[in-house]
């Protein structure tokens, strides 16, 4: 049982239900020792000290008292140190993509990195957490905290939204790297439980006839146009805002915006004629699916390969001369944030076709001869329609080898390819890995609002705050795995 907790909540949907859900467990009386609650936004802080009991909960902002920009005095002894701790590649890629760091030069991109790093080590050593909890480590912040709790021995429960329905993976890692094979080898020996059998069908039935997919595919976001209502109420709460250490200004943030908004429907314009809007019949193809970005999926789970444009190029150097290489633009990404000169390169690489993204997602899988992704879950809808996936990074599914290929090394790929198939797996492994899958999937939702208003009202529920309430109190009483 943890007597002390130190859980994070980033901005937006985290901080607001795990806030709520930790004054639910403290009104039921089901935290068994104390929390510190640490946020990296004020305005979600200061909601977090008015409702949270301060004697069950130690609410923090994290970056009150101190300014990561503030240059610190590094020794080569503890540079060296922090780089055989830290040294995992995956720290590198976030001062590269975070927004805040956009315009710094590199000295100041490692010193905000350093400074991080440094508050957790003194965080963590007046702390001593039994038990870490957060949800997914899709920026610097959190991804410092998992990699300071983890080599200082601490268990860490990550919350990943999952590819059933209103339910959430819980993971020791940050990586959404479930760790089922031995319930899967479990199951393919002594077969699948009765009831576990009924649900992986359910579920397996729902994916293939497709009436069953993840909340956030096939999502398509229009962020609204600046009307002066919404940039007043923007500017009140930018000014609101008590990180001194900013060093961008409200202009520069609208600028950024528009300039995106208007590239919008630019590159759209430049890209007429050349994008297919229906699956072109006859073709023997792949499949890609394109990656949000800056996001988890590439900078966490990514591994080596973050770069898709350089992917897609080895990709297509790869193929076998019958077949063609299809790929489609992720729901959420506006086509202004990644700018004309991507398209034009993936659309000059030979035997490339680029698709609608109003093109369903699960028909293309079907019609082709396999999916290659990083990450994500077009690879899990193509071991459902049991098509070979070709893994590039990590992803839940990766223990699967029956019908998932991790690609190591790009050498590889077009001898893997010059194959008829890929690996297929048998429907009873299918069943078996499905089951295993849900036995590490539990109740409750994380929807971000900003992408997915609908579920706001279902995130913030009720009975959805009562679920991480539970989820929260038995982590703390070690009765999840």
């Amino acid at each position: 049982m943890a007597e002390k907790a130190l859980i994070f909540g980033k901005a937006f949907t985290n901080s607001v239900l795990f806030t709520r859900a930790l004054k639910e467990a403290c009104d039921r009386g089901r935290l068994p020792g104390k929390v510190v609650y640490l946020l990296d936004s004020p305005w979600n802080a200061r909601e977090a000290r008015a409702v949270l009991p301060a004697e069950k909960v130690d609410v923090r902002y994290l970056y009150e008292g101190w300014d990561p920009f503030s240059p610190i005095p590094i020794d080569e002894k503890q540079l060296r140190e922090w780089e055989s701790r830290y040294g995992d590649p995956n720290l590198r890629p976030y001062i590269t993509s975070e927004r805040i760091l956009e315009s710094q030069p590199d000295h100041k991109r490692w010193n905000y990195l350093f400074s991080h790093i440094r508050y957790m080590e003194r965080l963590w050593e007046e702390v001593r957490p039994d038990i870490h909890i957060c949800g997914c480590a899709d920026s610097l912040t959190p991804w410092v905290i998992l990699n300071v709790c983890l080599r200082r021995g601490v268990p860490c429960r990550s919350f990943f939204p999952s590819r059933f329905g209103e339910k959430v993976f819980l993971t020791d890692n940050p990586y959404e790297h479930l760790a089922v094979g031995g319930i899967y080898r479990k199951f393919l020996r002594e077969g699948v439980p009765p009831e576990n059998r009924r649900s992986a069908e359910d579920w397996l039935h729902g994916y293939r006839s497709k009436n069953v997919v993840p909340f956030y595919a096939n999502q398509h976001v229009e962020h609204p146009w600046p009307t002066p209502a919404r940039l007043w109420r923007a500017y009140r709460r930018f000014m609101d805002d008590d990180m001194s250490y900013r060093t961008y200004s409200f202009r520069t943030i609208l600028r950024h915006n528009l300039e995106r908004k208007l590239a919008g429907p630019l590159v759209r314009w430049k890209l007429r004629g050349r994008i297919e809007l229906r699956i072109p019949a006859g073709e023997k193809f792949y499949y890609f699916p394109l990656h949000f970005e800056p996001g988890a999926a590439l900078l966490i789970m990514g591994m080596r390969h973050r770069d898709q444009g350089a992917l897609l190029q080895a990709i297509a150097e790869s193929l076998p001369m019958d077949s063609y290489l299809y790929v489609k633009e992720h729901p959420l990404m506006n086509p202004g944030n990644r700018g004309f000169a991507f398209y034009q390169r993936l659309l000059d690489l030979p035997r490339v076709r680029f698709l609608s993204p109003n093109i369903r997602g699960q028909d293309v899988i079907e019609a082709s001869r396999g999916v290659m992704a990083i990450s994500g879950t077009a690879g899990w809808e193509a071991i459902t329609l049991k098509k070979p996936v070709f893994l590039f990074g990590r992803c839940f599914y990766d223990e699967f080898t029956e019908a998932v290929v991790r690609i190591e090394d790009l050498n590889d790929l077009p001898g893997l390819l010059k194959k008829e198939s890929g690996p297929t797996a048998t429907e009873e492994q299918t069943l078996a890995f499905m089951a295993a899958v849900l036995e590490r999937t539990y109740d409750g939702l994380i929807a971000e609002p900003r992408y997915f208003p609908e579920y706001a009202g279902q995130t913030l529920s009720k009975e959805n705050i009562g679920r991480f309430a539970d989820l929260f109190a038995r982590a703390m009483e070690g009765r999840l795995p």
